[in-house]
C-alpha cells in the first residue's frame, strides 16, 4: 500500500490528542474505537502499515484520558462524601 498514513489512523491521533483539551470523554471514546478499528485493519493488511504509530498513539491517548477522567471522578466523589458526611456529621451533632 502507500507510504501514507490513513485518514482513520490521523483521524485516531487527533482526536486522541485533542480529548485532553477539548473533552475528555466526548472525544477519547471515538479516538479508541477508530484507534482500535484502524490497527484491526493495518494487521489485515487493509490499510498502510504507516498509519499503525498514529492509530496507536491516538487509542492510547484516549484511554488514559478516559482513565484519568473516570479516577479523577472517583477521587472527587470521594472528597465530597468526605465532606457530606462531616458537614451533616457536624449539623446533626448540634
Amino acid at each position: 500500500m502507500d507510504n501514507q498514513a490513513s485518514s482513520a489512523a490521523t483521524t485516531a491521533l487527533i482526536l486522541g490528542l485533542a480529548s485532553w483539551v477539548l473533552g475528555p470523554l466526548i472525544l477519547a471514546i471515538p479516538a479508541i474505537i477508530i484507534g482500535k478499528q484502524e490497527l484491526a485493519k493495518i494487521d489485515a493488511g487493509q490499510s498502510p502499515e504507516a498509519g499503525r504509530s498514529f492509530a496507536t498513539i491516538g487509542m492510547i491517548a484516549g484511554i488514559v484520558n478516559v482513565v484519568g477522567a473516570v479516577v479523577g471522578l472517583a477521587i472527587a466523589c470521594c472528597i465530597w462524601g468526605g465532606f457530606m458526611t462531616l458537614f451533616m456529621g457536624a449539623a446533626a451533632a448540634q
